[in-house]
């Protein structure tokens, strides 16, 4: 499913939405948001938002949650790429 247009609009996207690979395939990225379609409780996203937020990131990095809307999140985008057990 496709992000809706006021979606982007509401979380600041500037650009066209393309699918990312990998995951469930639900993922969507927009210059520098990601958007998925909510898949937990707002409770439950709320409180991983608040862990990672807390976190100091030291040679790693995580996504930021920007936000919720109309059944579903954004957070940041970051960049790199997987790497076969590299944690």
């Amino acid at each position: 499913m496709r992000p809706p247009p006021g979606l982007l609009a509401a979380f600041g996207g500037s650009t066209e939405p393309e699918r990312l690979a990998g995951g469930r395939g639900t993922a969507w990225r927009c210059g520098d948001l990601v958007l998925k379609p909510l898949d937990t409780s707002v409770e439950e996203l709320e409180w991983q938002a608040a862990l990672l937020h807390r976190l100091d990131c030291d040679g790693f990095r995580v996504s930021r949650l920007r936000g919720v809307r109309d059944g579903w999140c954004a957070w940041e985008y970051v960049p790199g790429e997987h790497r076969e057990r590299a944690w």
